[in-house]
């Protein structure tokens, strides 16, 4: 006969908080789209407006992409105007990759962090003992 002790208010704490964590990073399963969960949905919008603040008209970087890739739309199109919307329709997109980019990366860590303060509390728990049947297998 195999005999269960109650666990130790550390190791609920720990369950707890591994519960927590797995439900803020885990999909609702209704939802089809990794992007749609709340935690990088949050992240993914901050980024993209601090990567937004710094993307401006007078930016060097976007005068250069905008003068390289207007003529190369141009070319498809054949309509400057819309050569140039597509072009910064196509910076919009850069920003919001690199905004989820960073915000898969944020979770990647923190979930590693998690993972490995876990692990190092697997050392301070006490192993436990079977008594009876259980032992001899």
């Amino acid at each position: 006969m195999l005999l269960i002790k109650r666990q130790k208010p550390f190791r609920q704490l720990a369950d707890q908080i591994g519960l927590t964590c797995g439900a803020l990073t885990v999909p609702d399963p209704r939802q089809t789209r990794f992007d749609k969960i709340p935690s990088i949905t949050q992240r993914e919008q901050l980024h993209d407006l601090r990567i937004g603040e710094r993307v401006t008209a007078y930016s060097p970087y976007v005068q250069q992409f905008l003068s390289n890739q207007t003529p190369q739309n141009l070319q498809h199109s054949g309509d400057p105007a819309g050569a140039l919307q597509q072009a910064y329709r196509m910076l919009q997109e850069s920003v919001q990759l690199n905004a989820f980019v960073m915000a898969y990366s944020e979770c990647f860590l923190a979930l590693g962090v998690i993972l490995l303060l876990g692990s190092a509390t697997i050392w301070l728990c006490k192993k436990t003992k079977a008594v009876g049947a259980a032992a001899a297998h």
